[in-house]
């Protein structure tokens, strides 16, 4: 049967004059299409917060992948070297300061502190400055005393190599990969030995004294 609705002499109606059974239908579709609006509103704020998660996780793997990226090519070239150098530093090795602090003050040195006696190649020294050989420390962390230290030459070898870690740290720094960086300063120089190669750069340092003593193409990677 059709609920009664009471119409006004104007013509309007009201839900004053709908029935009950009316009234409490028209409630019951407010109260749906309210819970309908809620569950659009969490769900659409859901998706808001996984679209957020999504690219905060994007933005945190390509900034692992370029620190990956730089610790290959700048320890060596290869992934192995790049572990070697991200273990040694969980493994609780001292830090610089700390390495300072621990031998330096004092005019001590790190028994690790110890330089190989002729390195193979160029590839072999820039290992020896960056993560170490056979369990050194790495030479870019030796303390002054260390790098000063006469026991064994370790001075003398120390500042005449570091004619050379300037070089390829200055081409790599520049974008260069380890083995690019490496055939330019045997190419520029010359030389087939880290003997060679390090008395060329120091003639370069007269040569070019006015340019800071180093040869046009050792000054960047373009």
């Amino acid at each position: 049967m059709t609920p009664f609705i009471a119409e006004r002499a104007d013509g309007n109606n009201h839900d004053e004059f709908m029935s009950p059974n009316m009234l409490h239908y028209q409630a019951n579709v407010h109260m749906v299409l309210s819970v309908i609006h809620s569950l659009q509103q969490n769900m659409n704020n859901r998706f808001d917060g996984i679209g957020a998660t999504v690219s905060s996780n994007q933005q945190f793997n390509d900034q692992m992948f370029r620190t990956m990226k730089n610790n290959i090519r700048r320890y060596g070239g290869t992934i192995a070297s790049a572990f070697a150098h991200q273990q040694r530093q969980q493994e609780g090795a001292p830090s610089p300061q700390q390495q300072q602090v621990l031998y330096g003050l004092y005019g001590t040195s790190d028994p690790r502190a110890t330089l190989v006696n002729r390195p193979r190649d160029l590839y072999q020294l820039w290992q020896e400055w960056t993560v170490g050989i056979n369990g050194r420390k790495p030479a870019k962390d030796f303390t002054t005393a260390e790098r000063n230290n006469r026991k064994n030459n370790i001075k003398q070898k120390f500042y005449r190599r570091l004619k050379v870690w300037k070089v390829q740290a200055r081409l790599i720094d520049g974008g260069m990969s380890v083995i690019a960086a490496n055939n330019r300063i045997s190419q520029v120089t010359g030389a087939r030995t880290v003997t060679k190669v390090i008395d060329t750069l120091i003639q370069f340092n007269r040569v070019y004294e006015a340019d800071g003593g180093m040869h046009p193409q050792l000054r960047n990677a373009a």
